[in-house]
């Protein structure tokens, strides 16, 4: 009892602290075990932690076999990968527990240690969506076979999987895209008030604000405007540039060429592969790509990256100097440009709705005086 602190702040509830009170009935909501016990409890909220859960110790503990964390109500056990079957998969990234993770037998809930360490929030607000905070998700059983899409990256997964979402809006966030994965710093295009953030490929095509093509990789966003620009449409980006995996220039062009499809009569609807040189990988056939037509020697956008980086670096600069690019801090804030966006449509809709009230009522008048030249017609064949 001298160890029991009276106040806590805790991770499950960061919102309110918990107070020590003896003595009343509760349900724990770490363990879902019922009580009448010590409890920590916060009495604005109505939420209860028994005394054992909110005890444990966290993942940053030396030697911790056993922990509370916020992706699952129960406590999660240390399991040696020699413990699990091949079928054990991780929640946050669907792989097999093949290194120690920590589970809950219960729940067939797994997650791999590294997960258990940066995921520790069960509420976060990030740049990709800053008018609402994201919640971390309760996953459903494994059995649960339907699909979300990732709103950053587009890739279809399990529902099964955590994820940051938010519950206004539907959006969602995966485990992988919630923290950053490139060193690449955000750009300032000239043409729009955000940052964007560069994104290297992701699972499905999406359209370029500026000439309206479609790509897969090598692209910069602002999610919350669906604003992208790939980097090939950036004015500054070279056309023509040297690359050390090839002797002659490489020059931006569309794809796909001829000579790599088998059966040109049906281009767009066929299923032929097509190959960056340098990666090897496959890419999105109808995506600009820089090429030798001496050699053709083709390679994607993002692959070639480091060489036209430097070019948008120097933009940056100069229309530093110029004033036309600021600080992240200046001029209106991401969320302030949001709601100020959102507040145009809606004085925009209004005004189109008093135009239609308006439409209406004048049909009301015109459908008024026919009715009561009818009634005088009708009134007229009586009399006649």
């Amino acid at each position: 009892m001298i160890d029991i602190p009276c106040q806590i702040n805790h991770f499950f509830h960061r919102s309110c602290a918990l107070v020590l009170l003896t003595n009343i009935p509760y349900q724990c909501e770490g363990c879902d075990e019922a009580s009448s016990g010590l409890a920590f409890r916060c009495g604005k909220c109505k939420f209860q932690l028994d005394v054992k859960c909110t005890l444990f110790p966290t993942i940053e503990s030396k030697d911790a076999d056993k922990i509370l964390h916020c992706a699952h109500k129960h406590p999660l056990t240390l399991r040696d990968s020699k413990e699990l079957g091949d079928e054990v998969r991780c929640r946050a990234c669907t792989k097999s527990c093949f290194a120690p993770s920590f589970g809950c037998t219960e729940c067939n809930f797994f997650l791999h240690r590294s997960y258990t360490v940066e995921v520790q929030e069960k509420e976060i607000h990030h740049p990709f969506h800053p008018l609402h905070a994201l919640t971390l998700s309760s996953p459903l059983q494994l059995s649960h076979h339907e699909t979300f899409q990732c709103s950053s990256c587009l890739e279809l997964d399990d529902w099964f999987l955590l994820r940051y979402h938010c519950v206004n809006c539907h959006f969602e966030l995966h485990m992988d895209c919630f923290k950053p994965k490139v060193t690449i710093p955000d750009f300032k295009y000239e043409h729009h008030i955000h940052y964007l953030s560069y994104f290297d490929s992701i699972f499905a095509p999406i359209e370029c604000n500026i000439f309206h093509e479609h790509a897969q990789t090598g692209f910069f966003r602002f999610m919350a405007c669906a604003f992208n620009i790939h980097i090939y449409c950036i004015r500054s980006t070279p056309k023509t540039i040297k690359h050390e995996r090839h002797l002659h220039p490489l020059t931006v062009t569309k794809s796909p060429f001829q000579y790599e499809m088998i059966s040109a009569k049906h281009a767009n609807g066929s299923n032929d592969e097509f190959y960056c040189d340098i990666c090897e990988e496959r890419r999105y056939k109808f995506e600009s790509v820089y090429c030798c037509p001496e050699c053709k020697f083709i390679t994607e956008v993002r692959c070639v990256i480091s060489e036209l980086l430097p070019s948008l670096t120097i933009l940056e600069e100069q229309s530093t100097e110029k004033g036309t690019v600021g600080s992240k801090n200046e001029g209106s804030s991401t969320i302030e440009a949001i709601i100020g966006n959102l507040n145009d449509q809606i004085t925009k809709s209004k005004q189109e709705r008093n135009a239609l009230k308006k439409e209406v009522e004048k049909h009301r008048e015109i459908l008024k005086s026919l009715e009561e030249e009818l009634e005088q017609k009708k009134w007229q064949v009586r009399k006649l």
